[in-house]
């Protein structure tokens, strides 16, 4: 049976059946643009060879293979005992980031909440509480865009904007009791021991302008929120939102990977956002973020 769904402005034709994205009313009309295809285990060349505009295939060990075909195919070979959760976590992560650079498009790997007429995108590698800052705001009514991987794109007049991601929260045991009053929680089919939380609101029906761009790190100080500008602040906004960075660069995407975030950091400020571990204060830095960024309004990309 096919599923059919629309994620990312993509419709899709999926053999699989993926409740974390948005599904499509009916039978959308013409060929879909992406077709993901349940397949028996392919052979795969150990190492993986280089990446390409035409074709990425890897192999995840005990889970399954992934093959990506010129943007509009992906090819999932689910490998015996391998739970569906797990199978979708990586078709939605690794192979699906390196169908959209096959695509020309940009994966913003960010926890992205929307202030008002515009959305903020939380940026840092693993660990620095993306997805639990995004389920903070959300406690405060702010409305979630992405969790942890959304789509960046340009509108017609070339401002900086995100398409929504996943609509739930990822969240360790101890993030949920910082950041939610939640309840409704279950396990991550992937063994990640992280839980998923269902968004209290509606995700967004269509992209919202990107107003900020926040790089998150730890320090010991009480929560401080910085200007980073220049190169320095461009290297370190590329450092924290690119997701799969080697497929960019095997792919030879790096300059154009570039340019598109240097395009954003000119519309959308470029911060840097420095706070210590703990509840106590995780609602310091919810209320600095909320006196920022709290003002914009419709049709203005740049916070107060």
């Amino acid at each position: 049976m096919t599923r059919h769904f629309c994620f990312w402005g993509l419709r899709i034709d999926s053999d699989l059946e993926l409740p974390e994205l948005p599904t499509a009313c009916g039978n959308p009309p013409g060929p879909p643009e992406v077709r993901i295809e349940r397949v028996g285990p392919a052979r795969l060349r150990e190492p993986r060879p280089p990446a390409t505009l035409g074709y990425l295939g890897f192999r995840v060990p005990g889970v399954a293979t992934y093959e990506v075909i010129e943007g509009r195919e992906i090819r999932v070979g689910p490998l015996a005992g391998a739970s569906p959760g797990t199978v979708r976590l990586f078709l939605l992560g690794s192979a699906w980031a390196g169908l959209c650079y096959q695509r020309g498009l940009y994966p913003l790997h960010a926890g992205v909440s929307r202030f008002g007429a515009g959305a903020v995108a939380f940026c840092g590698p693993p660990g620095t509480g993306k997805s639990t800052l995004a389920a903070a705001l959300a406690a405060n009514g702010c409305q979630p865009v992405s969790d942890d991987l959304c789509r960046l794109d340009f509108d017609q007049e070339g401002c900086p904007q995100v398409w929504p991601g996943a609509a739930r929260h990822k969240l360790h045991p101890e993030s949920v009791e910082l950041a939610l009053p939640f309840t409704e929680a279950t396990e991550d089919e992937a063994g990640s021991g992280k839980l998923l939380l269902p968004w209290s609101q509606a995700p967004p029906t269509k992209p919202v302008p990107l107003a900020a761009l926040v790089l998150l790190d730890w320090h010991e100080a009480f929560p401080e929120l910085q200007r980073a500008t220049g190169a320095e602040g461009l290297r370190e906004l590329v450092a924290g939102a690119t997701y799969r960075g080697g497929f960019v660069d095997e792919m030879g995407l790096v300059a154009e990977h570039w340019k598109a975030l240097a395009q954003a950091a000119r519309r959308a400020p470029i911060y840097r956002l420095l706070r210590p571990r703990g509840a106590f204060y995780l609602d310091w830095t919810r209320s600095l973020l909320l006196r920022t960024f709290g003002g914009v309004r419709a049709g203005a990309t740049t916070p107060r």
